[in-house]
């Protein structure tokens, strides 16, 4: 992920000031590990953070890890590679480097920023003074964190084959986000067919006493989570938080990684050494900057109807939790406007639902009255609003009337359900839409035919002259 300056970059120099090498002496040195889709010197993220940190700090050395030759074989290292062997390639290039002899602050951004911790815990030579990372997945990932650029071979790759079985070995030896995909009810499998994470965060009945030791080293480990995260999933993951098997995200003081002190974190926190912050923005975006962004479907409803925003929250978590495409078309429709959500009559949820007995009709939007129906069937039917008659005439036909939340109690997959919608054709207004003598086109006109003014000429009122 790519990561802006300006107010970003006041508390990364912040952050590195804490605590000062030796009063007077020269800076610490500065190694900066980028995040997934980035490289070394893209000028608009770890390019431009490399040289605002060199133009503030007055003599400081800035070191911006590269994995292969080039920004293109780095940018590809960052989706296609082992991770242990990238941070064994970065151990030998940062011990080369005459710079960092003495030692360094490091700062990982998104995924750089556990794999500075692996070059912490496995080499530390140079030592790492001051570990600072930016929304890094020290926990893992419970999804793939999206691709940036659509045309991004390289992503696009690495998603379809995280996807296709983030724990076959073949994937997991290719894909570096699978090796820190952690799918919470699948621990045991995640144990034993993941091949960085659970040994980096000293998971499994062996431990590694050097991890512990190597990391007690640091005299601070910050770690920085954004507020309105929304590629790391969970967010928490940050601060090594995680879910459970039921879904609830669980903090590091309650987890047996703090408790039993796996990696020295307990300890740690009791020194001092531990600091968790927060920073405003979505992941890797400073709020301080203004960004293009290009106008599309809705990401919330503009209503600010209480009952509608809990079902987005519902069905969000819904979508993002389960694999159903039901839950994702379902939330899309709750950010609709009204047009976008046109009614269904009963007589058309009656013809739809022909042949589909015992499923559940839903309908993201309202359910009108029509007379023109003599006998309602039986119907089960999920609604955002049914009209009085509609509902009286469902219930008296032994149907029954469900509210979004009781469905997602009663089908949270959308298992044994039938998604359905209005026709937005069928409105007044787009009677109107068009152009008069245009091929295929037929714009109603707006003719006056209601009203105490209508008919004004003359022989079509008495009021006119005369009634013919």
């Amino acid at each position: 992920m790519f990561f802006d300056i300006s107010n970003r970059l006041a508390s990364i120099i912040a952050l590195c000031l804490v605590v000062p090498s030796v009063l007077g002496s020269a800076p610490k040195p500065i190694v900066l590990w980028h995040g997934m889709g980035d490289s070394s010197a893209n000028p608009d993220s770890m390019g431009a953070i490399k040289q605002f940190l060199e133009e503030e700090i007055t003599g400081v050395y800035v070191h911006s890890i590269r994995i292969g030759n080039n920004d293109d074989e780095d940018r590809r290292a960052s989706f296609l590679d082992r991770v242990y062997r990238q941070v064994d390639e970065a151990c030998a290039v940062l011990k080369a480097d005459a710079g960092l002899k003495g030692g360094f602050n490091a700062l990982g951004f998104s995924q750089g920023g556990q794999f500075l911790r692996a070059y912490v815990e496995r080499c530390n030579d140079p030592p790492v003074h001051n570990l600072i990372t930016f929304g890094a997945q020290h926990a893992g990932i419970s999804e793939w964190p999206g691709c940036k650029d659509k045309s991004d071979v390289n992503c696009q790759l690495a998603r379809s084959l995280l996807l296709s079985g983030a724990y076959q070995p073949w994937v997991q030896s290719r894909v570096v986000q699978a090796q820190y995909y952690k799918d919470s009810k699948k621990y045991n499998t995640y144990l034993e067919k993941n091949i960085f994470l659970p040994d980096l965060n000293n998971e499994k009945v062996a431990k590694n006493v050097t991890y512990a030791e190597n990391l007690k080293t640091l005299n601070k480990f910050v770690m920085l989570q954004f507020e309105d995260d929304d590629m790391v999933i969970p967010r928490e993951s940050s601060w090594f938080g995680y879910w459970n098997e039921e879904g609830e995200v669980i903090m590091l003081p309650d987890q047996p990684l703090y408790k039993e002190d796996w990696l020295g974190l307990k300890s740690m926190n009791e020194n001092g050494q531990l600091v968790f912050d927060k920073l405003p923005g979505r992941h890797g975006i400073d709020s301080g900057v203004r960004h293009h962004v290009k106008k599309g479907a809705r990401q919330a409803p503009k209503s600010q109807d209480v009952y509608l925003r809990m079902l987005v929250k519902l069905y969000r978590f819904l979508a993002r939790r389960t694999s159903s495409n039901f839950n994702q078309v379902v939330l899309k429709r709750l950010f609709m406007s009204r047009v976008n959500r046109p009614p269904l009559s009963v007589s058309r949820l009656a013809r739809f639902m022909q042949k589909k007995e015992g499923k559940i009709a839903v309908i993201v939007g309202t359910i009108t009255d029509d007379n023109r129906l003599l006998v309602v069937p039986k119907l089960t039917v999920a609604a955002l609003r049914v009209t009085r008659t509609a509902r009286a005439r469902i219930i008296k036909a032994g149907g029954e009337v469900l509210t979004f939340d009781q469905l997602a109690l009663r089908s949270p997959l959308g298992k044994g359900t039938v998604l359905l919608r209005g026709q937005r054709s069928t409105r007044e207004s787009v009677k109107h839409f068009g152009t008069p003598g245009k091929p295929h086109s037929s714009a109603k006109p707006f003719v006056r035919s209601k009203g105490r003014k209508f008919e004004r000429a003359r022989g079509r009122r008495k009021s006119r002259g005369y009634k013919a």
